[in-house]
């Protein structure tokens, strides 16, 4: 019934619950859709345990999965960002790297990317420019260098990375750099997967850049 819905169709038969609300849902903007739902969710959870809701929460978890959107609702009724066990670790481990007075302040910006990602904030083309932003300062604090980004750096990071990975963390940076031209163009944004692949990515470059930096730094 929710696909239909999001198709702009009202469905011919359904609960009480989600006939009244499926004139809300086809014109909702998907923040509006993911408040709604969760409310629905919970609603259900609440009045009748569980009978019904299993279902109602499968539903939803299909049309997340067939609209390419990155999220999953939970069996406590609230819809989160879907991700792997590898990348939350990844997030702790970096964060716990940057527990040191000069380097909290790509700790805060490695916390903003993770929360640009959340529901009701989310921006993953910031998201994905604050995480490069918070990598990029660990390696000049780990390089004992007061500016430059990854690319005018290369040649000393290679000092304690392999050459391969150096190219890969510039890499990052194009990247970064051409997701924010396509947006200044209004030629799309960076997409949710991409954005958490980008976190991962950057979280544990991090964790990797500070093990390897100089005693000292």
């Amino acid at each position: 019934m929710l696909e239909t819905i999001r198709r702009g169709a009202t469905p011919a038969y359904g609960t009480r619950e989600a006939l009244s609300t499926a004139g809300l849902l086809q014109v909702c903007d998907w923040l509006e859709f993911f408040e709604a739902v969760e409310y629905i969710a919970k609603g259900m959870l609440k009045r009748s345990g569980t009978a019904g809701f299993s279902a109602f929460t499968q539903e939803v978890n299909e049309v997340f999965a067939d609209e390419g959107v990155a999220y999953t609702i939970t069996n406590t009724g609230d819809i989160v960002l879907r991700v792997t066990t590898e990348y939350v670790q990844a997030g702790s481990d970096a964060m716990s790297m940057l527990d040191r007075d000069d380097l909290e302040v790509y700790g805060r910006q490695l916390t903003d990317a993770y929360d640009k990602l959340k529901l009701r904030k989310l921006d993953p083309t910031s998201a994905v420019a604050a995480a490069v932003g918070a990598l990029e300062g660990v390696v000049r604090v780990a390089l004992g260098v007061d500016s430059g980004n990854i690319s005018a750096n290369r040649t000393r990071l290679r000092e304690l990375l392999h050459p391969t990975l150096v190219n890969a963390l510039v890499n990052l940076e194009a990247y970064r750099g051409d997701i924010a031209a396509r947006h200044e163009a209004n030629r799309g944004d960076v997409s949710q997967e991409e954005a958490i692949a980008v976190l991962h990515m950057c979280s544990a470059a991090i964790t990797l850049v500070r093990q390897r930096a100089p005693k000292g730094r």
